[in-house]
């Protein structure tokens, strides 16, 4: 037996991150989307350090079911998002 599964509610809170600390990033309005799942992680702290805001920290991974460019798409009509950042770690 094979099951579809696509889960998607991009407007929500939650941190699904193995990194409690990201919950500490104060809200603005940059909207980041990563393949890496590593470099949200690093921008986070440093958006801490910082006292940077984020709208949106986005990690799609291996892109499985949601790809950049319905991300963009829903970014684009964000009230809450100003700037979209778009990180993509090539590789090969």
């Amino acid at each position: 037996m094979k099951y579809d599964m696509l889960i998607r509610k991009l407007n929500t809170s939650l941190n699904a991150s193995f990194t409690p600390e990201i919950s500490s990033i104060k809200k603005g309005d940059i909207a980041l989307i990563s393949q890496s799942g590593g470099m949200p992680h690093i921008l986070g702290f440093l958006a801490v350090k910082s006292n940077l805001g984020f709208s949106k920290i986005i990690g799609i991974g291996n892109r499985l079911n949601i790809d950049f460019a319905e991300i963009l798409e829903y970014l684009s009509n964000d009230n809450d998002t100003r700037i979209i950042a778009l990180y993509y770690g090539r590789h090969g």
